[in-house]
């Protein structure tokens, strides 16, 4: 885990943070005007200033994006969207946190979860994998959909595997999506039910995945069989399979 995983934060006056990020889903039928909420707090001192950048549609974004403050870097499309980000004053065009694209998708910060030691045995974390700090980056500009940003954010962890664990949620104008990593090179996301509201604070919340279900589920293609091969998992329970089973301690 990166160092703001097993270290306490302290903020200017030497006191200890809080560490609970939470997020927030509501569906668009919990709401009283019918709008949908994709909502997180951060475990960081409200002092700790953030700059609002804001970027523009492109056909010569960069080709590379290299962390600042990890070892990930990874390969990017030139043809980039303009997006919104709110980046840590110190590391600007980094740790974009939340915001939306010109497509109109919108995108939360992450939220920390992990995965049991039984799990990263059989699929271990990569030390210059993905991480929270270039997950927002690496995604947001190159989407049109919500479901679009759990596809390439998918396939970037099964390509570059994550250095740590997280979950992350996804909006545009018609759903809400939120992707749950589940080990080194594995991750499940699901469709939030439009008469359903999600509550999550560091740990993988998913119980069911239904493979056969592709409107409302979507995974790395091989999770089943990962998680039945290292005993994660029992197939007698037929289709659906509990991620909290695979993943969580």
């Amino acid at each position: 885990m990166m160092k703001k995983d097993t270290e306490p934060q302290l903020n200017l006056m030497g006191k200890q943070l809080p560490s609970e990020c939470t997020t927030i889903i509501v569906g668009r039928k919990m709401t009283a005007d019918g709008s949908m909420i994709v909502a997180r707090s951060e475990d960081w001192d409200a002092m700790f200033a953030k700059n609002l950048e804001l970027y523009s549609d492109t056909d010569n974004g960069p080709k590379e994006f290299v962390a600042r403050d990890s070892a990930f870097r990874c390969e990017l499309p030139s043809r980039a969207l303009g997006y919104s980000a709110l980046a840590p004053c110190h590391l600007p065009g980094h740790w974009g946190s939340a915001g939306f694209n010109t497509a109109g998708v919108g995108m939360s910060a992450t939220e920390s979860i992990f995965s049991s030691d039984k799990a990263l045995e059989a699929d271990p974390l990569v030390e210059n994998g993905v991480a929270e700090n270039s997950v927002f980056n690496i995604t947001l500009p190159y989407i049109r959909t919500a479901r679009e940003g759990v596809e390439r954010l998918g396939s970037l962890i099964e390509r570059y595997g994550i250095a740590e664990g997280f979950g992350i949620g996804f909006v545009d104008q018609d759903e809400i999506w939120y992707l749950e990593t589940a080990s080194g090179h594995r991750w499940l996301a699901c469709r939030i039910p439009e008469d359903k509201y999600f509550v999550t604070g560091n740990q993988s919340r998913f119980r069911d995945y239904n493979p056969q279900d592709t409107a409302n589920f979507l995974a790395s293609k091989d999770l089943i069989e990962f998680a039945t091969a290292h005993k994660l998992y029992d197939p007698p329970r037929g289709s659906l399979i509990s991620t909290r089973r695979i993943s969580a301690t």
